[in-house]
């Protein structure tokens, strides 16, 4: 399937046809009609324009990333002492398994650093 004709490539990219012959055509790729066939050649000159029209450089796209985010998460337990009843402050005590309770605590940290020009 190197070659394929332009309304081939329409229905296949999803797009109207003469959307297709107008961007074909501001690639610097000469087709007239729906039949015209193109090339890979002429695919990757058009795909390389579309990159370049909608804002990504040819040269990013096999250099690494100019950000990278870290995600961590850390669990741990707080032991939390129950609180005293209200009211007869002094008369009720807790029993010994009512006295602490543990508390799951998850803390998640984002940190991104970005690439610095030279």
């Amino acid at each position: 399937m190197s070659e394929v004709t332009v309304k081939q490539l329409a229905s296949t990219v999803g797009i109207p046809v003469e959307r297709l012959l107008t961007q074909l055509n501001e690639a610097g790729i000469t087709a007239e009609n729906a039949e015209t066939t193109l090339t890979e050649q002429e695919k990757l000159q058009l795909l390389g324009y579309l990159r370049r029209s909608h804002g990504k450089a040819e040269a990013d796209s096999g250099t690494t990333p100019g950000q990278v985010t870290l995600k961590r998460k850390s669990v741990s337990e707080l032991r939390q002492p129950a609180a005293a009843p209200r009211g007869n402050v002094g008369s009720a005590r807790p029993t010994p398994a009512a006295r602490a309770k543990t508390v799951s605590v998850e803390v998640r940290r984002k940190r991104t650093y970005i690439k610095r020009a030279d």
